[in-house]
């Protein structure tokens, strides 16, 4: 019962990581996706979904005009790296 359920979390966690791999690649081109990515990413606890996190979070720095805003972005991304 135990190893069922570990290959199932597994099977799981496996899924949400390539999605957000995914939403990752088209959040370079689109800032509706980077936003997605940062509210998919915006509960959790995995070491590797909160680099893709902090990386978004850097990304967005892009679509921001104000230099204020970009600094934070890049900052809090930072933080999360």
């Amino acid at each position: 019962m135990g190893t069922f359920l570990f290959l199932l979390l597994s099977i799981t966690s496996t899924q949400q990581i390539v999605e957000i791999r995914n939403l990752f690649e088209e959040a370079v081109y689109s800032e509706e996706k980077a936003k997605l990515c940062i509210e998919k990413l915006s509960n959790t606890n995995n070491q590797l979904l909160l680099g893709y996190k902090g990386a978004v979070t850097i990304m967005m720095a892009n679509y921001y005009f104000s230099l204020l805003k970009k600094l934070d972005s890049f900052n809090s991304g930072k933080e999360l790296l």
